[in-house]
């Protein structure tokens, strides 16, 4: 118990505090520290939750985006799910599902200048 956060402060020089209430899986945690240490920190946390993928629950655990004022688990949209973080013997690397991903409609192109 708090390994995770002590490695985090250890590596970081980051203060770690990881609130002990557990809502749907989920806790908060917050990172206090210089702007260059809070990006090492923030990636840290990213990490340890990389290496979850692919354990029971993690799938529903990660449609989570937030929560309501009760504390009730507000879900993603399946449109919303158009990327996801793929661990394979390719590397790490993102993955898109064009079928679900909207697009920004295009810009009609500038016109050409005038010659001078």
């Amino acid at each position: 118990r708090g390994n995770n956060a002590r490695a985090i402060r250890e590596e970081s020089s980051c203060k770690v505090a990881i609130d002990t209430n557990v809502t749907s899986g989920h806790q908060q945690v917050k990172l206090i520290g210089e702007p260059r240490n809070l990006t090492l920190a923030l990636a840290l946390v990213n990490r340890h939750i990389q290496d979850q993928f692919g354990t029971p629950g993690y799938t529903e655990w990660s449609t989570i985006k937030g929560f309501d004022r009760a504390g009730n688990p507000v879900h993603c949209s399946p449109g919303e799910l158009s990327t996801s973080w793929i661990k394979g013997d390719r590397g790490d690397q993102w993955s898109e599902w064009e079928e679900e991903r909207e697009r920004t409609p295009r810009r009609p192109p500038m016109p050409a200048a005038p010659p001078p």
